[in-house]
């Protein structure tokens, strides 16, 4: 009873803190891949799906979650958001019920739980983009695969093989696994290797299968190029740091001396208390095997991919503060002050992403790239062009002032006009890319003219469209 009251209050807790996503829009990719859906037919969007070949992410399982989704709600964006929100609870439900198991400590387990699930400033870019399931129903797989290992179950074997497919970051699990087994200590390394070899031929038939595909393209130009020496190893091995600390204070400023603090407490945790020594020392590892497939990325680095890391990190803090706090008298308001600032740091922060005024430090907190914005800012163009334009001719050409590129992009320019009407003929075009004299506008270049009209300039301010008179 006491554990279905804890599971409906971090239920109950994921919902408020990112519930104002759901009132969200498609951003970016997002009317790339229902446009996409809308104009092909369902045999071409899955044979497209399962054909591996001159793809640098093949990622199957997690486009027929999101066609799926398309079925049932189209363009609704909401039903898509709410989706997402639940395979995050049940991703946060599935960390209590792992980190009880190795902590042997249902406190313990609730606490980081609900600390996961917290994590505002790691989990909201991919809670407010939909394509930002490949890490939301990735983390799912992945913490389900880790669920099933620990009870014995052989289906965990093939919840693997999906999380392979669903986010390439997953192909650390195995290792996650040997290094869970080996900070409980309960069965012997022989064991533990012959427990984990069948994960290991999964895994070698999926490198094989992407090294083949791979052979025949150049990585190099691509954000996804990677190397295992250099500066930027450093680099993100800090950022990750840095990010991870956040997720529990979102607002805090994290330099490299306090990094390197708390690598001494840990440390210092593990030379005087020999029974932490072990666990202290495969969790840390289990960390730093979480972060590897992103640490090596040369230019690529975003506060979202240690959502895979988080739980191993999560549960370094609460073994040092069930060390520092001694008592367990003292241990559990620690760990609900923890949970409570948390929640509160977290629910700000994110009112100041919405306003466009974060001051964290980050690859997109405080930038154009404010996703979160860029939500509202849809949003209320959406529902602008609706309420003001809830029909437009055939052919249109919507022209607007003042409306940053980074907005325009979010939409893909035409794309969602399109989609929003039913109407493949409407184009759109930023303000700044045409000229304009007493005939009218033209492309900068070629002289070639808008047709009066069919274009329409709009100004958006305030989050009212403006339309201008002629």
């Amino acid at each position: 009873m006491r554990s279905a009251a804890f599971a409906l209050l971090l239920v109950g807790g994921i919902f408020i803190l990112y519930g104002r996503v759901i009132s969200y829009s498609f951003i970016h990719e997002d009317w790339d891949l229902v446009g996409y859906f809308a104009n092909h037919s369902p045999g071409t969007v899955l044979a497209e799906m399962w054909s591996p070949f001159g793809k640098l992410l093949f990622r199957p399982v997690s486009q027929i979650y999101l066609y799926l989704l398309y079925v049932l709600f189209g363009l609704h964006a909401a039903g898509y958001h709410c989706a997402a929100i639940l395979l995050h609870c049940a991703t946060s439900l599935l960390v209590v019920n792992i980190m009880r198991s190795l902590a042997s400590d249902t406190v313990v387990g609730w606490g980081i739980g609900f600390m996961y699930g917290f994590a505002l400033s790691i989990h909201i870019e991919t809670l407010t983009w939909c394509v930002g399931i490949y890490d939301v129903l990735g983390a799912f797989f992945f913490f389900l695969t880790i669920a099933l290992f620990l009870k014995g179950s052989n289906f965990s074997l093939l919840v693997y093989a999906l999380a392979l497919f669903t986010k390439e970051s997953c192909v650390v699990i195995p290792f996650a696994l040997l290094l869970m087994r080996r900070a409980v200590n309960r069965t012997g390394i022989r064991k533990d290797l012959e427990d984990l070899l069948p994960f290991a031929v999964v895994l070698a038939l999926f490198a094989a299968l992407r090294m083949y595909v791979y052979s025949s393209m150049y990585l190099g130009g691509s954000g996804y190029a990677m190397s295992v020496a250099g500066g930027h190893v450093i680099r993100n091995l800090y950022s990750y740091g840095r990010w991870l600390i956040q997720s529990i204070l979102p607002v805090l400023t994290v330099p490299g001396l306090f990094l390197l603090l708390i690598l001494i407490a840990l440390a210092a945790i593990a030379i005087f208390s020999p029974n932490e020594r072990k666990p202290i020392g495969y969790t840390f590892l289990w960390v730093l095997v979480a972060l590897s497939p992103v640490l090596f990325l040369t230019i690529r680095s975003s506060r979202y991919y240690a959502s895979y890391a988080l739980a191993p990190f999560l549960l370094l803090i609460v073994r040092a503060a069930s060390m520092v706090t001694v008592r367990r008298f003292f241990f559990i308001p620690v760990l609900i002050c923890i949970v409570c600032l948390e929640f509160l740091f977290s629910w700000n922060f994110l009112s100041d992403l919405a306003q466009g005024t974060a001051k964290a430090d980050g690859f997109w907190f405080g930038s154009s790239e404010n996703i979160v914005r860029k939500g509202e800012l849809i949003r209320a163009f959406e529902a602008g062009m609706h309420r003001d334009f809830p029909t437009l001719p055939s052919g249109s050409i919507l022209v607007f002032d003042s409306v940053s590129p980074s907005v325009l992009s979010s939409f893909r320019y035409s794309t969602a006009p399109r989609l929003w009407y039913h109407d493949s003929t409407i184009t759109v075009y930023p303000r700044e890319n045409l000229g304009h004299d007493s005939s009218g506008y033209y492309f900068y270049g070629s002289m070639q003219r808008l047709p009066e009209e069919k274009t329409i300039v709009l100004t958006f301010h305030n989050s009212r469209l403006i339309r201008e008179e002629r």
